[in-house]
């Protein structure tokens, strides 16, 4: 029997579960900023060695000895103590007995809770077990003992209980009693666990020191703890849920021992059994109540999250037949890292160079992965391993059902999937979130289990040049994966599986007498010949040595990457081996941490050869700073940045710091006081009682902030005159903006050169996208939910839609033309997150491309050509890219080479387009209602544009059976029509169109013309280039319509240009033809509009108004405009 003395509980809870982390940051800065001394080999180094094995049976005086004498003792919060009996029964009396009052009470009475006495039948139950088991200790703590016991495969996990006697007993019956009475806190407004139970430790300790002061000091804190964790905790689940060692605590039913699963030791019994149902569900009861969630017999399931991170199941009768079930998969604080992983025999460093490398993808092409196997068998482990690669300037975002992924990245939003509720509506499905996040602008998309309908939406993006997508999936083999991927109900085709590069398989399963996790294989997916998915198998498990290693079967993606970044194999090589040294310096010093381990990861990605030449032991000419700690800041101030200053004008400044890849986009507003802040909420109440005009009566919204900004100037002069005037007109402005702009937005949204505006979460800082600077990280940020949610709301409310908890997504075109997606709680975990793509006043043309080098003027003049079809055959065409590739813009500039005397009609989502043409006609599709009626698709508004007689039909986005409608208007006589769409490549394009959801048969396909392959690719300084990487025509090769490509233009990434391929043009020689003119005839066409094109480009003629004006000249007298040109240039 292993029943503790009292005294062994009267400790302050889980000081081993909460590890210093100040510790951590002082040693990593001092590992970065001197690697190479051997110091940094003791960096968090965890605990070495084994227990020590022996077989004992257990002696309960020996086993009361050897505990620890209690060291703290608890003080009270309550005032002096003042217990005597009389006043115990004094308090009795007006209690009634067991008659319970207040807020704890009347929940108590609602939800029939239990009480700490309830489970002494439990208690003495788990003592007569106990002294059953004889065996060998594994491992020992204050807390528990871990016994294996003879005969028996699992070990027991054996948690010491007090040693009670019956006065004891009725003590804690008493002050449980008079607790509940008088302790007038609801449990259920205070979310986090660990806040919950010290709120209620601290006032039931309190309550004992002031009314119970007979019951020795050793026995308080005990006390307290059991009448708490039946309060308000998980009764006798309590304990092991409080061990960081356990994955899992799982209860399969009444009369059963509850079972746990231990980080070392694996699947345990334990010695804790629930005789009666009712234990049970009181514990799901209250799961379910913390969640806003509830089981009963409509409802008998339940899958969550709890407001730790942990993620519970529960099932109870008539479902489960044995009595309620709970599982209960805990949330690890400090997650596994590749140091961890390492260490468990999983992964090797080379293995980890590898998957550092072609995660990351060298800047030009991240991976897509897949990581499948079993239940448990460490996919989600695997999956944030992975994740720890991503550069922190890349934006990620994570669908899970339940959330689980802990990334040491900020810029990350995790979003979360919702059920059905009781009346089986409201769901918002992995799929539903998926097409979300693809207007999200995502670099990374991560989804935490593929198993339905998203598999075709994740499968399309990768196929739609989203790269570095990861997700999990179960399966047993890689082949099997990419059956189950093909199969229902995920019904992927086949087709579009070689967009997937690898499938990371991963098993559990007993290995030399212990429960293992190893990589089994991995395979790289190929396409073959006939473009079906092909699995190479490049690393495996070899159980001789207990090691993944190579097989020798080259990887395709290496060598692809090293095209892409226009380096040799060779260099690609070395670089994964200068990644492995990384790797195997932590190995060797046992770094531990997510934080630490990512802090190294990250100095890497800013100063890679400093951080390998301190490694190497070599001496460096200038030290290497330690990585800054992460600033969070506050939502009024500026912090001054060390580093280069790129730009700075009277609002803002945009600061290089040397320790991030992110530049620091600083706004300057001024430091405000608790006071300040309070008069500014004050007096945006004051100004809307005052203020007595209507917004939407003025035409000129500058008009109303000018008058709003008089009046609230003239409020603080006459109410807040203590502001010292320095700060008054900064405080008017923010009122102003709060109250007709969109608050601390406005100071964004002003400036021209902001592409987009990301606002992640609350507390975390907000996102902006720069032409020059690319991602920035700025000092604002939204404080609380309600900041952010107000500003959701009213970008709602302009745009005629609503968004709260019963539909939490909105995809939107703001008035002034920019596009906005917003999501708030509980989808978007972390708080309401914006992404407001800016509508350019000024679009970029023609010369802005060839300036940025997405463009050459001998490209530019063969697209015109091509687009205006010499007057007699304008080609169709598809631009196809990537999110975020700059898609659109080469289709504006595309549309501007569109006569203006043609009819043009555009259709799109959110409409985007800005053409320099009178007479064009947009139409923008339509969302259903909240009762899912009312939408207009875009195969809608293309059926209904043939009834229109448009010369030209431009679609914004072709991704669904609009595609069969539109090549049908190519079929039909519609030249000139154009669009994008997703994709990796122009082949990949034809596969696209050819399959679903799109199907056009590929009897249709000649029609199309053109296809311009663009791309985002981020250069050595992380700025984001976007480049046209492919111009190839589609050539008809028979009369069955078969087809090819013709690559007239690829991209050379060395010289960071579009060169000619030497491949005749197909399109230059029907135009020719058609035209009755010679090739040659044809040549001295493309080089008068490339004069043209020159000279624009030398006199910086970029608006789009003065291009268009000029390219119809050129339609309506060629002649005499470049006679004027050549005039021009030569008196230059």
């Amino acid at each position: 029997m292993v029943v503790m003395p009292i005294e062994f509980f009267d400790k302050k809870k889980k000081e081993s579960n909460s590890r210093s982390e100040n510790d951590s940051d002082d040693a990593i800065d001092e590992l970065i900023s001197k690697i190479k001394t051997k110091k940094s080999a003791d960096i968090l180094r965890g605990e070495q060695g084994g227990h020590k094995k022996k077989s004992i049976k257990f002696d309960l005086k020996k086993v009361s000895a050897m505990k620890k004498k209690v060291d703290s003792e608890p003080t009270s919060s309550l005032g002096e103590l003042k217990n005597t009996e009389a006043v115990e029964r004094q308090g009795e009396e007006e209690r009634g007995g067991s008659q319970m009052g207040g807020i704890l009470g009347s929940i108590y009475k609602e939800k029939s809770m239990s009480r700490t006495s309830d489970h002494f039948g439990t208690f003495d139950r788990i003592k007569s077990l106990s002294e059953e088991i004889v065996g060998e200790v594994l491992k020992e703590t204050e807390r528990y003992r871990i016994v294996r016991k003879t005969g028996e495969k699992l070990p027991y996990y054996i948690i010491f209980l007090p040693d009670l006697s019956d006065e004891d007993r009725e003590k804690i019956n008493a002050i449980e009693q008079r607790a509940i009475a008088e302790i007038n806190i609801d449990p259920d407004n205070i979310s986090s666990r660990t806040k919950r139970w010290d709120t209620f430790m601290k006032e039931v300790t309190a309550l004992i020191d002031l009314h119970y002061s007979e019951i020795p000091k050793n026995k308080r804190y005990a006390f307290a703890e059991l009448i708490v964790q039946n309060m308000v905790g998980y009764g006798l689940l309590e304990p092991m849920l409080n061990d960081d060692n356990l994955e899992e605590v799982m209860v399969i039913g009444t009369g059963k021992s509850v079972y746990v699963y231990h980080r070392t030791y694996g699947m345990c019994r334990t010695n804790v059994i629930f005789e009666d149902e009712e234990e049970i569900m009181n514990i799901i009861n209250r799961i379910a109540r913390s969640i806003a969630r509830r089981v009963d017999l409509t409802s008998p399931l339940l899958d969550a999250r709890l407001p730790d991170g942990s993620r519970v199941n529960a099932t109870i009768p008539p479902v489960s037949i044995d009595g309620p079930s709970l599982t209960i998969r805990k949330f690890k604080v400090d997650p596994l890292t590749i140091v961890d992983i390492m260490n468990f025999g999983t992964m090797t460093p080379e293995l980890l160079g590898f998957l550092w490398f072609v995660v990351e993808g060298y800047g030009v092409k991240p991976a897509n992965f897949l990581v499948s196997g079993g239940t448990s068998s460490g996919k989600t482990t695997t999956l944030n391993c992975l994740g720890s690669f991503i550069p922190r300037v890349d934006r990620v975002i994570s669908i899970e059902d339940t959330a689980e992924l802990q990334l040491p990245l900020e810029h990350w939003i995790r979003l979360e999937t919702r059920p059905t509720n009781v009346e089986g509506r409201g769901e918002i499905s992995m799929e539903i979130l998926l097409k979300n996040v693809l207007r999200m602008r995502p670099d990374r998309i991560i989804v935490g289990e593929v198993r339905g309908k998203e598999a075709m939406t994740l499968l399309a993006a990768m196929n739609t040049g989203q790269n570095g997508c990861l997700g999990t999936v179960h399966a047993n083999t890689a082949k099997e994966t990419i059956t189950r991927l093909n199969s229902e109900p995920m019904s992927v085709p086949e087709i579009m599986i070689p967009s997937l590069d690898f499938i990371f398989m991963q098993n559990r399963f007993s290995y030399m007498g212990k429960t293992v996790r190893r990589i089994s294989e991995i395979a790289e997916v190929i396409a073959n010949e006939d473009n079906m998915p092909k699995v190479n198998i490049i690393y495996e498990w070899d159980p001789k040595d207990d090691k993944v290693k190579p097989t020798g079967t080259p990887c395709v993606l290496l060598r692809k990457i090293a095209e892409l970044r226009g380096v040799s194999f060779e260099g690609v090589e070395a670089e994964i081996e200068r990644r492995v040294k990384v790797i195997n310096y932590m190995k060797e010093n046992n770094v531990k941490g997510l934080k630490n381990v990512d802090r190294i990861i990250n100095e890497y990605y800013i100063n890679p050869d400093e951080l390998l030449m301190e490694i190497e032991g070599y001496p460096l000419k200038q030290k290497v700073k330690p990585a800054l700690k992460r600033t969070t800041y506050t939502l009024m101030s500026e912090k001054e940045e060390e580093g280069e200053i790129l730009y700075k004008d009277d609002e803002k400044k945009i600061v290089k710091v040397k320790t991030l890849k992110n530049p620091k986009y600083v706004v300057r507003i001024p430091p405000l006081r608790k006071r300040e802040m309070k008069i500014m909420r004050e007096l945006e109440n004051l100004a809307i009682k005052e203020v007595e005009i209507d917004p939407d009566n003025f035409e000129d919204k500058e008009e109303v902030r000018r008058i709003l900004f008089r009046k609230v100037v003239e409020i603080i002069e006459r109410r807040f005159s203590e502001l010292p005037f320095s700060k008054r007109k900064d405080i008017a402005r923010l009122v102003v903006n709060n109250m007709v702009g969109y608050g601390l937005l406005d100071f964004l949204l002003d400036d021209e050169q902001l592409e987009e505006i990301m606002v992640i979460g609350t507390g975390k800082p907000i996102y902006v996208i720069h032409s020059n600077y690319g991602s920035c990280i700025t000092n604002l940020k939204f404080e609380t939910d309600e900041d952010a949610i107000r500003i959701v709301e009213k970008i709602a409310a302009s745009v005629g839609r609503r968004i709260d908890k019963s539909s939490p997504l909105l995809d939107a075109r703001l008035p002034d033309g920019s596009r906005v997606n917003a999501t708030v709680p509980p989808i978007s975990i972390d708080g309401p997150t914006i992404t407001i793509r800016k509508f350019k006043a000024d679009p970029l043309t023609v010369v802005n491309l060839i300036d940025y080098r997405t463009l050459s003027i001998e490209v530019s003049a063969y697209l015109w050509m091509i687009v205006e079809g010499l007057g007699i055959k304008p080609g169709n065409i598809l631009t196809a890219g990537g999110a975020g590739s700059g898609k659109t813009t080469t289709l504006n500039v595309l549309g501007s080479f569109i006569p203006t005397t043609e009819r043009v009609i555009t259709i799109e989502d959110t409409a985007e387009l800005t053409l320099p043409i009178e007479h064009v006609v947009r139409f923008e599709t339509k969302p259903p209602n909240v009762e899912g009626v009312g939408e207009i698709t875009m195969d809608d508004l293309v059926k209904n544009t043939l009834r229109m007689r448009p010369d030209r039909i431009i679609v914004g986005e072709v991704r669904g059976a609009e595609a069969r409608t539109l090549f049908t208007a190519m079929n039909t006589g519609h030249d000139g029509c154009m669009g994008t769409l997703h994709s990796n490549s122009a082949k990949e394009t034809i596969i696209r169109l050819t399959n679903p959801p799109m199907n056009v048969p590929k009897i249709m396909l000649p029609a199309l013309n053109l296809i311009l392959m663009q791309n985002k690719i981020y250069s050595e300084d992380s700025k984001i280039l976007r480049r046209i990487t492919e111009v190839a025509e589609v050539v008809t090769e028979d009369e069955e319509g078969s087809i090819s490509l013709n690559y007239v233009y690829i991209y050379e990434p060395k010289d960071d240009r579009l060169v000619l391929t030497g491949q005749p043009s197909i399109l230059k020689q029907k135009l020719s033809k058609l035209r009755g003119i010679t090739v040659k005839e044809l040549e001295e066409d493309l080089k008068g509009r490339e004069k043209i094109l020159r000279w624009m480009t030398e006199n910086n003629i970029v608006k789009i108004e003065d291009v268009s004006k000029i390219i119809n000249r050129y339609y309506a007298d060629s002649k005499t405009l470049l006679e004027e040109v050549e005039i021009h240039t030569l008196n230059r």
